[in-house]
């Protein structure tokens, strides 16, 4: 399995980076093409410039010619032979005769268009006339050398608006409508080619594909991880309540026995300082000098018994308060040994939340805000009474939390909806946990209270109760900055909510 998933990367990192240099190099082809026709469109205006520069300074040339004999000059074109009209046209020049009053002109085609590189210019004005014989590819390589561009292969084509491809580009209108410019850009377009660019765009892409699958393998990894310590709470759990099953049976009765005497010795005890009242009263009656006076005051003052008296129903009171947490206990593990949704109906989940905050604010200190915003939630199935369980337990952690830190802290229950659930998040500013704290909270019997003074099943209680809904209970917090338990509680209003 893991041998297929190592081939199933591998071709998806392969196809990101053989699509990555598809699309790079189509782009760089375009780029190219882009810097190739703006180098040339500029190269092809200056030639345009060029050239009526040549016919405005040869008009005006012919306008103050006097005779036959006249010298024509012009120092755009050093290298462009000026010659009498009249002369028999070259076959393989092109032949272009243009009056210059009208800017009409004829064009004549060389035998082979492809090798014709010299251009016949015929100027007239009335009956004056000049010719001039342009090389053409010596012309725009200047032109080129001037731009930075060399090796571009250029010629006049009669064809207007030339075929476009990959390795031309044509401009019209060049000396007369009827001509096309043609540039050969193959080797003009391959000096700005760069074919490291796809290939460094697969290289990264392919990285970054990796990268992502190894970010995502980290992620499942943890959330692996997540599953597995909350399959491992749930297994402790199961195994806490074949515990409590046995344990609440075998210590209930006893303790049963205990409260039930401890009780009753509550009255005995009342019974007998109500009578030894008596007897004291009865004492002020009788001689002080009689012996039994003398032994009873004696004995009386020998063994302390008004502050035994005193003392005794408290002594007993705190051995019944000590009775009733063992049995709270017993019946906090009774609750995580039950299963499923029993005592679910359709209520107000926040029936028995107020009973809480009263008893929450009760314990606070001066110096500690509480805040509760409750929202309006319609009727869901669900147990109120849990889910007050469920706050009572994490607020008095909150509590807990504050009072260690020992300066003035807040305390607050948030609630919003959010789609089909409810979400609740309760938020102290305590002490906060550190991160191996946070990932052991609802781990049956962990506490990090002192001995005697926690026994490690009221967030284990919270995280059943809160499944038992079919919703989740997270914590987020940082030492010193205080917690942030949130739980989210489907709000399942319908009768096949119910049925569920």
């Amino acid at each position: 399995m893991r041998h297929r998933r190592g081939l199933s990367v591998t071709f998806i990192v392969l196809l990101v980076g053989l699509l990555t240099y598809a699309g790079v190099s189509w782009y760089e082809q375009q780029r190219v093409r882009q810097i190739t026709a703006s180098v040339l469109e500029r190269v092809y205006v200056r030639a345009l410039r060029d050239y009526y520069e040549l016919i405005n300074d040869v008009w005006r040339q012919l306008q103050q010619a006097r005779n036959d004999g006249a010298t024509f000059s012009s120092p755009l074109w050093q290298s462009t032979e000026l010659q009498p009209m009249g002369e028999s046209p070259d076959p393989d020049h092109w032949q272009i005769r243009l009056q210059l009053e009208s800017m009409t002109g004829t064009i004549g085609f060389p035998e082979d268009t492809r090798e014709a590189s010299m251009v016949d210019l015929y100027l007239m004005q009335g009956e004056q006339s000049l010719a001039l014989v342009i090389n053409l590819q010596d012309w725009m390589t200047l032109l080129l050398r001037d731009a930075g561009i060399t090796g571009v292969d250029t010629r006049l084509v009669s064809s207007v608006g030339g075929p476009e491809s990959g390795d031309a580009i044509y401009f019209d209108d060049f000396f007369l409508p009827q001509l096309s410019l043609r540039f050969d850009t193959r080797l003009m377009q391959a000096g700005f080619h760069s074919p490291v660019i796809p290939w460094l765009a697969a290289a990264m892409a392919m990285l970054v594909a990796g990268l992502l699958y190894l970010i995502l393998q980290q992620r499942r990894h943890q959330d692996e991880v997540v599953l597995s310590e909350r399959m491992h709470s749930a297994e402790q759990l199961a195994t806490l309540g074949e515990m409590a099953a046995g344990i609440a049976h075998e210590i209930n009765n006893p303790l049963a026995y205990i409260d039930s005497n401890l009780n009753g010795l509550v009255d005995d005890l009342e019974a007998l300082n109500e009578f030894i009242r008596l007897l004291d009263n009865a004492s002020d009656h009788l001689d002080i000098r009689n012996p039994f006076y003398q032994q009873t005051l004696s004995g009386y003052q020998d063994l302390n018994i008004a502050i035994v008296c005193e003392n005794a129903p408290v002594r007993v009171r705190d051995c019944i308060n000590g009775v009733q947490r063992i049995e709270q206990i017993i019946n906090d593990m009774r609750t995580l040994s039950h299963g499923g949704s029993e005592g679910q109906s359709l209520t107000d989940i926040n029936a028995d939340l107020p009973a809480v905050f009263h008893i929450i604010e009760s314990r606070l200190s001066d110096d500690i805000s509480f805040e509760t915003r409750l929202t309006e939630v319609p009727l869901t199935r669900c147990n109120p009474s849990q889910i007050a369980q469920v706050v009572m337990n994490i607020l008095v952690n909150a509590v807990h939390a504050l009072e260690e830190k020992a300066t003035p802290g807040s305390l607050g229950v948030y609630q919003r909806i959010v789609g089909d659930q409810l979400l609740m998040e309760i938020v102290d500013t305590g002490t906060g946990m550190a991160p191996e704290v946070q990932s052991r909270i609802f781990e049956p019997f962990y506490t990090t209270r002192e001995k005697g003074k926690g026994t490690g099943i009221g967030l284990a209680l919270c995280y059943k109760l809160i499944r038992e809904h079919d919703g989740e209970i997270r914590v987020s917090s940082r030492p010193g900055a205080g917690t942030t338990f949130s739980l989210t509680i489907p709000l399942r209003t319908g009768d096949s909510d119910n049925a569920q």
